[in-house]
């Protein structure tokens, strides 16, 4: 449908609670539920996306701060849930009794109303974790992508988001606040792994690659509380991404208690 536009909100992006919405002028999506179904639901409400145009919930891992409010919220908006059989095992004790539980196979595209959702692998210690790219059915090659919880970006991942014009995508510690701040040390191993989380220099790194391949706007998230801060954050990237910020990169913050802004990527950018 000429004029349609994808958009990406982050819900609440945090150590201890994510979650993040997709949505055009018809359809809504959402990716992950790590919080209530009450703030989801007044989270919608604020960025003015009617509850009635949710059409499913996507779980990329069954990590609490991902999955632990899937369950009534998908009973409340009586929609179905898409995850790998990995995934929904690890967590079926946590969502408990769904509508409808629909199994996803990573690589093979699946249709959630309006969209088209592309899941490809994610290399976190989970049973079977993804990263979505999500296409309008309308024909558009327009796309947004959700991208979270990574110890690294695999080739993969960057061939799967070439060409996504706005991104959520994890900066999630800074690591000399790591290596120096409270965490146990293997708990300080298993972030800095190649399947833990990805830091504030290997995520501008990543970004810049993405820029060249056509990404304009991103939305920053899963930021720890402990290891990590906005300013931090914000001074890493505008010093690593000044370049890219002066041709035209947007970056924006999420947050743990309220939605970030809202990125559009359409026909009318």
């Amino acid at each position: 449908m000429p004029g349609t536009m994808l958009r990406i909100a982050s819900l609440a992006s945090g150590s201890k609670g994510n979650s993040t919405v997709v949505f055009d002028d018809e359809d809504a999506l959402i990716v992950d539920s790590g919080i209530s179904a009450r703030r989801v639901l007044e989270s919608l409400d604020s960025l003015r996306i009617e509850s009635e145009r949710v059409r499913g919930i996507v779980i990329t891992h069954e990590h609490r701060d991902h999955c632990a409010g899937v369950g009534p919220l998908a009973r409340k908006l009586r929609v179905p849930v898409f995850a790998t059989q990995g995934t929904f095992l690890g967590c079926s004790g946590v969502v408990k009794k769904l509508p409808e539980f629909r199994p996803v196979q990573v690589l093979e595209p699946f249709a959630v109303g309006g969209f088209i959702v592309e899941p490809f692998p994610t290399y976190h210690d989970a049973a079977d974790p993804f990263a979505v790219v999500v296409r309008s059915t309308s024909g558009t090659d327009h796309a947004v992508a959700v991208v979270t919880d990574l110890g690294f970006v695999s080739t993969l991942a960057f061939d799967k988001l070439r060409g996504c014009r706005a991104l959520l995508f994890e900066s999630n510690h800074d690591r000399t606040m790591l290596l120096e701040g409270p965490y146990p040390p293997l708990l300080k191993q298993r972030i800095l792994g190649r399947h833990g989380h990805l830091d504030n220099e290997s995520s501008a790194r990543a970004i810049t690659r993405l820029f060249n391949s056509g990404t304009r706007r991103v939305l920053l998230a899963h930021l720890s509380e402990v290891n990590n801060s906005p300013a931090t954050v914000i001074k890493t990237m505008t010093e690593e991404l000044r370049p890219w910020i002066d041709q035209g990169l947007t970056l924006d913050l999420t947050f743990p208690e309220r939605p970030s802004v809202v990125l559009s990527c359409g026909d009318e950018d």
